[in-house]
């Protein structure tokens, strides 16, 4: 299963949008990042593994590839681990979808599921609110 929500990151002091594409498969347990994740980016995949256990989530062993687009723009910072975690519980089926459709989440996880805040926030929510707008009126998101 493919699941697709939607952070921000910041690129100097501008805010872009990040689509997290997430997908479960079969084989032996692993999490793969992929789209010019830094190394803070990639550590993620133990708090957001953590953060999902002591939430209360049973996490199934699986296979879990995690692509962050566009993939030609570095992704930097802890923002990203709420989108990764609702990308994989949302392949999980523990959260619904169609939820998530028109929303960004950003924020940093701690190990027992705390949300906590990240830094640069404003222009990233800045950047979500004329990019959702537009997507909203032009119903994207939605393919109708």
């Amino acid at each position: 299963m493919i699941s697709k929500v939607f952070s921000l990151s910041l690129m100097g002091i501008d805010g872009f949008v990040v689509e997290v594409e997430v997908d479960l498969n079969g084989g032996l347990p692993s999490i793969n990042m992929v789209g010019l994740p830094d190394t803070v980016v990639k550590e993620s995949k133990e708090r957001v593994k953590s953060a999902i256990k002591n939430s209360g989530f049973k996490m199934e062993p699986a296979r879990i590839t995690i692509n962050f687009a566009p993939a030609d723009l570095k992704k930097e910072g802890t923002h990203l681990d709420l989108a990764i975690a609702v990308g994989i519980l949302s392949c999980m089926n523990e959260i619904n979808y169609k939820n998530t459709l028109g929303c960004a989440f950003i924020g940093e996880l701690s190990l027992n599921g705390e949300i906590r805040g990240v830094r640069g926030v404003l222009p990233m929510v800045l950047e979500a609110r004329k990019t959702f707008k537009k997507f909203l009126y032009h119903k994207k998101i939605w393919g109708s």
